[in-house]
């Protein structure tokens, strides 16, 4: 269990799994004096039924960081997202083969903007003042996928029978979530399914009594726990908002990250990113956070895609999003690892 500004996470491996194949994080990018800074949720959850879930959960996550913090400053959030999101997902499949996988999920927060992507069973929820949850995401299975087509809704329905996955290959469709103008909810809850298959109505309680982020990862890990859950549980709580950089100077790339075992500060030097000022026009006010396979025949859902990425996917089409990917170049000392076998 780990505590950031405005943000906890917490995870357990749970009474059945012989390791947690979960990982996840909190991570706060400086770019730099002059630039303010991203905040990012993500939580992966390695596919248990796969070998070496647990490794395609740790390089995804790790890939995902690297990529989306080395790329242009003033690329666009839900771009960044998006690119971040396929990187890891060549990652995972140049090393596996498609033998092993992960769910992401996760959440951005920029000055103005605030997106999200998904794929997989994880879940994104969204909390108001009250904590009463939204669920926010459609899981990627194909219960889900029935459910959609049927224009129903099951929260507890769970099933580990996933459509996609990061480490699928070319046929990877990320699901881009734009929350920016989602003022009803002040907390972002993610969760992989050994958290939220504790079902709505104990999901719900556990939100409602909790006083803030700390409290809420706490107490659901430990009741997923309590009720004997079949899985690893983690849970990532986030306050809306930015927490202002301090107004020391600084040059490069700051990358603080908080896991719930440990916490890395990692620098990287100009020449590693190029970071131009910020634009004028550009310029807002930052709030500050307080501190506390299948055969199917049913379509893939896609409700929650904006017009945007669904236009520059059928335009460019998923091969060439791989080899965009593969295209990309890190220097080695970015790449790193959050977690091994053993957490």
């Amino acid at each position: 269990m780990s505590l950031d500004a405005g943000a906890a996470v917490a995870t357990s491996q749970g009474p059945h799994r012989e390791r947690n194949e979960d990982r996840c994080a909190i991570v706060r990018f400086r770019f730099g004096s002059m630039r303010p800074d991203l905040r990012l949720g993500i939580l992966c959850d390695g596919m248990g039924g796969m070998a070496k879930g647990g490794e395609a959960a740790s390089l995804a996550l790790g890939a995902f960081i690297a990529e989306f913090a080395t790329i242009d400053p003033d690329c666009p959030l839900h771009d960044r997202l998006d690119k971040a999101c396929r990187f890891a997902n060549v990652a995972v499949y140049n090393s596996f083969r498609g033998e092993a996988g992960t769910t992401l999920t996760a959440i951005a927060f920029g000055v103005s903007t605030r997106w999200a992507v998904h794929v997989g069973d994880s879940r994104l929820y969204g909390l108001d003042d009250r904590r009463q949850i939204d669920l926010l995401t459609q899981d990627d299975t194909v219960s889900g996928a029935v459910n959609a087509h049927l224009g129903q809704s099951d929260e507890d329905d769970m099933d580990n029978r996933l459509l996609q996955f990061v480490g699928i290959g070319d046929t990877l469709d990320p699901h881009l979530m734009d929350v920016s103008q989602d003022w009803d909810h002040s907390l972002w809850l993610l969760t992989s399914d050994g958290a939220h298959s504790v079902g709505r109505k104990v999901l719900a309680g556990v939100c409602e009594g909790s006083k803030n982020p700390l409290d809420l990862v706490r107490k659901l890990v430990f009741v997923s726990e309590a009720i004997n859950t079949q899985d690893n549980a983690t849970a990532i709580c986030i306050r809306s908002g930015h927490v202002k950089s301090s107004d020391e100077e600084h040059e490069g790339l700051t990358i603080q990250i908080t896991a719930p075992d440990r916490n890395l500060d990692i620098w990287l030097p100009p020449s590693v990113i190029k970071i131009p000022p910020i634009k004028e026009a550009s310029t807002a006010t930052i709030e500050t956070a307080d501190v506390g396979g299948n055969d199917s025949k049913i379509p893939l859902p896609r409700a929650a895609r904006t017009k945007k990425s669904r236009a520059n996917r059928k335009k460019r089409g998923a091969q060439k999003s791989m080899e965009e990917a593969k295209d990309s170049e890190l220097p080695m000392d970015v790449i790193f690892q959050i977690g091994d076998e053993n957490d």
